[in-house]
């Protein structure tokens, strides 16, 4: 199923889905996308009460393998030009909330993702820097940009203490920083 050609197909689905009138509701029970497996999935789709249009709301969590293909999802559009050159891998778990207005003039998409990382590793060749035993939760807000708790790697052979910022998100991923206290 692909909804929007902006967004990755969903394979695999296992659910119910319930039309009635203006209203559709979607309870997924398992389903797969970019090879990250998803469950407790819900979606519902309501007549826009302003007027025209409708919301489309999707809350739902998962788990598998960061994709590398996750960069060029509207998800993390922008951020993607940041990590174009990283390479990543190991295993995440997710919750995923998004607020997207169908059809509705002016309105912008409302996204929450929340990623439970464990011992991942990347490599962001442009500065020769590997990081390992990557560990924490990362959150991105559409509303608030970039935060992380409890993020530690392991960098130079050393446990670091890792911050993620968005200092300043009316410029979006440009005000953001990762800063970093080990030994």
């Amino acid at each position: 199923l692909q909804f929007d050609p902006a967004w990755p197909a969903l394979e695999q689905i296992n659910g119910l889905v319930v039309v009635d009138g203006a209203d559709v509701d979607v309870d997924v029970r398992a389903g797969s996308s970019l090879g990250i497996r998803f469950s407790e999935t819900r979606a519902e789709v309501r007549p826009n009460s302003d007027g025209d249009g409708s919301w489309l709301t999707v809350s739902g969590q998962g788990a598998g393998t960061a994709p590398q293909d996750l960069r060029r999802t509207p998800v993390t559009e922008g951020l993607g030009n940041y990590l174009a050159g990283w390479e990543t891998g190991g295993d995440v778990d997710f919750s995923l909330d998004l607020e997207l207005p169908l059809f509705i003039e002016g309105a912008e998409p409302e996204i929450n993702l929340a990623l439970g990382i464990e011992d991942n590793h990347a490599r962001i060749p442009d500065y020769e820097l590997e990081l390992e035993q990557i560990n924490g939760m990362v959150r991105y807000s559409s509303l608030e940009g970039l935060s992380s708790e409890g993020f530690r790697a392991r960098v130079f052979g050393s446990d670091v203490a890792l911050e993620l910022q968005s200092l300043d998100w009316s410029e979006g991923f440009n005000d953001t920083v990762l800063s970093a206290d080990g030994s």
